[in-house]
């Protein structure tokens, strides 16, 4: 081979590598027992988009569990992904939220609306079935995902302009009423609740029942522009909740109702508050298939700071689509747990310090969730 050309090659590669992947960091030396010993639930597909079956391990385990046992290996074609809703696992691995593929017959769906069951996943049996309505989507790419309480095996949906926490074996109780919910968002505690309406977006105390306005969408031509919010985070002592609308992040304090915003370079895509509020936001671009502007794909993870609104870059990885990387704090609120590509196309499920100067990998997957 032409010296020439060999010095070409390698110097090509060394700057693929280089703009392909985040730099190089120490492995985090010291892990926390209980972020050491907390189940961490995640999918083993090489990517997102290939769905996966879900799996368990610990960080100071080597090897992980599959969720589902061999009496119940059918299920596994049920969680390639979703289009519309997708798999979303209880807390303590014992039931997943799954989209209905053939729906009943004598039960009409809107456009709005999907059909879902819920599976134990010991049993491999169906315990529960209804349908939700869907939210709007900022990004068709992302598969809307039911919410799941903290406390028991109990999830969140809406029906009817009526917001229901639902049990696994089909008991009902009715959290709010809201006329042209749009999305909505229940806090850790369950003491409120964030929804988004055609013209802004509110909350309810959903002990007293009394609810305010926290955002009003513009108006053009004398007709209110609905804004899609795709991100909801609440803060850790909930006095504060975020979200986000395509490049902005909008923070409203609950205690003395001051708001801030905060506008990013590329679209904002997860929000995870840590402690001090402070908190971590991903963006980057991920342009549309086929799309005429071939804009690098990229995404960053920043700090910010509620108080002096100042950001801090933890992290970054070049050809890496932000769409689905979704850092989740953990139990000892001094790690963040989250998932993102190499060079080859492959995910793996990661651990990084608040500050972002040292990364562990645990593991191959994809969408991990720390285990309650």
């Amino acid at each position: 081979m032409n010296y020439s050309l060999t010095i070409f090659i390698s110097a090509s590669i060394i700057l693929l590598l280089v703009s392909s992947c985040a730099s190089v960091k120490p492995i985090i030396n010291d892990i926390p027992k209980i972020d050491g010993t907390t189940l961490i639930f995640y999918r083993n597909g090489s990517s997102p988009e290939d769905g996966g079956s879900f799996f368990s391990r610990t960080c100071f385990d080597s090897l992980s569990t599959s969720l589902f046992t061999a009496t119940n290996n059918l299920t596994a074609p049920l969680f390639d992904r979703a289009t519309t809703l997708e798999p979303s696992l209880s807390p303590d691995g014992n039931f997943i939220i799954i989209e209905e593929k053939n729906p009943p017959e004598d039960v009409p769906l809107n456009s709005s609306e999907q059909y879902f069951h819920i599976l134990d996943i010991k049993t491999g049996e169906k315990v529960f079935q209804t349908k939700t309505q869907l939210p709007c989507n900022g990004d068709s790419r992302i598969a809307h995902s039911l919410q799941w309480s903290i406390f028991d095996n109990s999830f969140f949906y809406s029906s009817f302009d009526t917001i229901y926490k639902c049990y696994t074996n089909g008991k009902h109780q009715r959290l709010a009423v809201i006329e042209n919910v749009q999305r909505f968002s229940v806090s850790p505690s369950e003491e409120w609740l964030l929804f988004v309406q055609d013209d802004g977006i509110g909350l309810v105390n959903l002990s007293t029942q009394e609810s305010f306005s926290i955002r009003e969408f513009h108006e053009f031509l004398g007709i209110n522009v609905q804004e899609c919010v795709d991100i909801v985070a609440w803060s850790l002592d909930e006095t504060s909740v975020s979200f986000s609308e395509g490049k902005r992040i909008y923070l409203y304090n609950i205690t003395d109702g001051t708001k801030a915003t905060y506008k990013s370079v590329g679209t904002v895509h997860a929000l995870e508050w840590l402690p001090h509020n402070e908190l971590v936001f991903i963006e980057g671009n991920s342009p549309v298939k086929h799309s005429t502007l071939q804009e690098d794909v990229y995404y960053k993870m920043y700090s910010l700071n509620s108080q002096t609104m100042e950001e801090k870059l933890l992290h970054e990885q070049r050809n890496q689509s932000p769409v689905f990387v979704k850092p989740k704090l953990s139990p000892s609120q001094s790690l963040l747990l989250f998932s993102e590509k190499d060079i080859q196309g492959t995910s793996f499920v990661k651990l990084m310090t608040l500050d972002g100067t040292a990364i562990t990998t645990l593991c191959n997957g994809h969408s991990p969730m720390w285990g309650k």
